[in-house]
């Protein structure tokens, strides 16, 4: 986010009209945090239904 802000001030100071709204942020931080969530507990939620040793022995 930084880095955007960051080229954002750049690009005014050159004279380009910019303008930041929150729909975008928000929808990329949903994104994120769905992947996240999804992507982690999946495989965590099927590890713990295993037995330790037959978890183990597969890999």
């Amino acid at each position: 986010m930084g880095l955007g802000l960051s080229i954002g001030a750049v690009a005014q100071a050159f004279g380009v009209a910019v303008s930041f709204a929150p729909g975008p942020v928000i929808l990329a931080f949903g994104s994120a945090f769905l992947t996240g969530l999804i992507f982690g507990y999946l495989p965590a939620y099927n590890a713990s239904r295993l037995q330790p040793a037959v978890a183990l022995a597969s890999t």
